[in-house]
């Protein structure tokens, strides 16, 4: 267990460090989420990236974009202070003539809008 918790915080330095950095292309955002969603799941807090999970769900590649949902659907809740910033795109994707952008929006719906926000949801489902 001590050696696991090593790797995992050295993990999390290596993904802070290179979240930082200027200029990541977005294929790497794409792994460093993925990582970070590792992290997650490993029981450690790795907080630092889910603004870039967010940002990455704003992508117009779809690839990128589902992992931003997945990132955000698997670390954050229902009352996270981010989840304003979430609002947004998923209003922007369930307008979308892409249906597996509405689809992707969709998912996240059902797993992360709280009461407070459905009123800005419901008329676009």
């Amino acid at each position: 267990k001590q050696e696991e918790d090593r790797i995992i915080l050295s993990e999390m330095r290596t993904l802070k460090d290179k979240m930082k950095e200027k200029n990541v292309s977005n294929a790497k955002m794409k792994e460093l989420c993925i990582r970070m969603i590792y992290v997650e799941m490993l029981g450690h807090d790795a907080a630092f990236g889910y603004i870039n999970a967010i940002n990455l769900s704003c992508m117009k590649n779809l690839v990128h974009k589902r992992v931003g949902y997945l990132a955000c659907c698997l670390c954050l809740n229902k009352d996270h202070q981010l989840m304003l910033l979430l609002i947004s795109t998923i209003q922007k994707d369930l307008s979308s003539d892409n249906f597996l952008e509405v689809s992707m929006a969709l998912t996240v719906v059902c797993r992360l809008i709280s009461s407070e926000t459905i009123p800005v949801i419901m008329p676009l489902v």
